[in-house]
């Protein structure tokens, strides 16, 4: 292997282990076999997320040894875990050239609408099979504005969804980047709970540059595993992020 795909390849691993430390946040990156874990002190965080633009299906699990930061643990044989019926894939901390994240396990595939529910199981080494059922919000689009609409930065901004309505427990988020000439950007953001309408203030939107800018909408929903008398329980978290739109941000 040459130097070029040595270095290409070394991009590669790094890319994953940033992927994995904004998916699956904070905690030690050191790794433990289950073989060596007492199971009923395991913490399990499950992701699933879906991208309308790039139609990815994605869906990650982690499993720390005593809570939510502990060490990563990773799954020895009969223990797995498996998204909808299909075993997902281990990437092992050990192994990575810049781990982040300690071990953690993920599958993907590309659809063109979701529709779900999807399921995660993980099954122990002594046989017993925990699953966990994921929602994916759906059913919204954007509504306003509209693509290539016309913005005023110091201008309030309203970003409306239609569709199914947002339950109270779902983040709406909206964030607006303008592509100045030069290469740089900037961006502003706005979130709420519940709501199908979102309102970025005036002294939030005067600070973006003018030129064209893209829209990103996302729902996203965190719930706790409720915890047991032989399991530690854990998160899961889903998110949708809805088609990207450009707009004109006029000059001020």
């Amino acid at each position: 292997m040459n130097a070029l795909s040595t270095f290409r390849v070394w991009l590669g691993c790094l890319a994953v282990s940033v992927i994995a430390s904004t998916l699956l946040g904070c905690g030690s990156n050191d790794t433990m076999d289950s073989e060596d874990v007492n199971e009923n002190r395991i913490h399990r965080n499950y992701r699933l997320s879906w991208d309308a633009d790039s139609r990815e299906l994605a869906a990650t699990a982690q499993f720390r040894a005593g809570g939510a930061s502990g060490t990563t643990v990773r799954l020895t044989a009969p223990s797995e875990v498996r998204f909808d019926d299909v075993p997902m894939n281990v990437v092992d901390g050990d192994r990575q050239v810049a781990n982040l994240s300690g071990t953690w396990y993920r599958r993907s595939s590309y659809v063109d609408t979701t529709t779900g529910p999807y399921r995660i199981h993980w099954q122990r080494r002594d046989g017993r099979i925990f699953e966990n059922v994921l929602e994916l919000p759906q059913g919204f689009e954007l509504v306003e504005p509209e693509t290539n609409a016309q913005l005023t930065p110091g201008q309030p901004w309203r970003f409306v969804l239609g569709g199914a309505s947002v339950a109270a427990d779902v983040e709406l988020s909206v964030s607006v980047e303008s592509r100045a000439q030069g290469g740089s950007s900037s961006i502003v953001s706005g979130r709420a709970f519940g709501a199908s309408t979102l309102v970025v203030s005036s002294g939030e939107t005067q600070r973006i540059a003018p030129g064209r800018a893209s829209v990103t909408v996302r729902l996203s929903q965190g719930r706790a595993i409720q915890n047991g008398t032989d399991d530690l329980g854990g998160r899961v978290e889903v998110e949708s992020t809805l088609r990207r739109i450009d707009v004109e941000i006029l000059p001020r």
